[in-house]
């Protein structure tokens, strides 16, 4: 009687905490998943800020690659023909 109620009350009690353990671990698992995720998200930023840096740096090389001919170009098309005198 008693001595079922106490044993009744002990296993309920085993089972709960096993359940509560095994949520636990669950969720500890989820945060080291979800804290990998995050690091490879942001290396992947990283590289891809790397990545956007070079070519900007790359777009405005060429930028004035293209106003240096230009100007060329013009400086050329308005200059008198050259003289040989001599």
């Amino acid at each position: 009687m008693l001595v079922d109620w106490f044993r009744k009350s002990r296993d309920n009690w085993k089972r709960k905490h096993a359940n509560l353990k095994a949520e636990i671990k669950r969720f500890k698992n989820r945060v080291y998943d979800l804290e990998k995720s995050r690091q490879r998200w942001k290396e992947q930023a990283a590289a891809y800020r790397q990545q956007l840096d070079a070519l900007q740096a790359e777009v405005e090389h060429l930028k004035a690659q293209v106003l240096e001919l230009e100007t060329d170009r013009e400086f050329k098309k308005g200059a008198p023909p050259p003289s040989y005198a001599g």
